[in-house]
């Protein structure tokens, strides 16, 4: 769990988010296109250009449901796999991932075909910077996915997840907001996992609010490793706390 330093206000991060994304606008694919949900979503940062959203799928079913949803259509970039070859780009890019593991041909094309591996291919390539999913997939899918085409960052050996809960003034810990991880991918983490899921928490935390994050854990033992373990990270200006 990590909060910045001098945490703002729970309006002003939700403010700074956007504004930073609106004055650096990236291509976002939403491979569960034809959600009503997504589309929705799609229209909504259509209308308000935060990002170029990306939508895989048919070209007119697509342009349909979105315009159902309000979308202004000339924001908003579609990719038909049959027109844009995903199919072919993907398989050969899992190929290359997957080399050596004794995968099948049939089991290749299957995963190839599918959206979420074409996102994330799209993202590893660098077609598109992001990828939003997990609406209607589960998240073990969304995580394969990830982990087959794209894979961990330099440096990071867990895979681990994290949310943020924003609290405004009425509640007893605003204004404030908390970073919670993990928050399921890691089921039984061990201390050298918590301190690598802590890296990745407290990195996110810097790049989504530029602040220096402070870390909470459950116990005195683990936030002594926990704190041996980072001492070589570049994120000097965490502090660790047991709760």
């Amino acid at each position: 769990m990590t909060a910045g330093a001098g945490v703002p206000v729970s309006v002003d991060f939700r403010t700074s988010l956007r504004s930073r994304a609106a004055s650096r606008v990236r291509q976002i694919v939403f491979p569960e296109s034809r959600d009503p949900r997504v589309q929705r979503a799609v229209a909504q940062l259509s209308r308000e250009r935060l990002v170029v959203p990306v939508l895989i799928g048919d070209t007119q079913t697509l342009n349909e449901g979105l315009s159902v949803a309000g979308a202004d259509l000339s924001a908003v970039r579609i990719m038909d796999p049959d027109a844009n070859d995903l199919d072919a780009s993907t398989l050969a890019h899992v190929q290359r991932r997957r080399a050596g593991r004794g995968d099948s041909d049939s089991a290749l094309k299957k995963m190839a075909e599918d959206p979420l591996m074409q996102a994330a291919t799209l993202v590893a390539t660098g077609v598109v910077d992001g990828a939003v999913s997990g609406c209607v997939r589960t998240t073990a899918e969304v995580v394969r996915a990830g982990l087959i085409c794209v894979g961990l960052a330099e440096g990071i050996n867990t895979l681990s997840s994290a949310f943020y809960m924003v609290f405004g003034h009425e509640h007893h810990a605003g204004p404030s907001v908390l970073t919670f991880t993990d928050a399921g991918v890691v089921p039984d983490p061990d201390a050298t996992r918590l301190s690598d899921i802590a890296v990745s928490a407290a990195s996110a935390r810097c790049c989504s609010s530029l602040e220096s994050p402070r870390t909470a854990w459950p116990s005195a033992a683990i936030a002594a490793w926990a704190a041996s373990m980072l001492s070589a990270s570049p994120l000097r200006t965490t502090s660790y706390t047991a709760l």
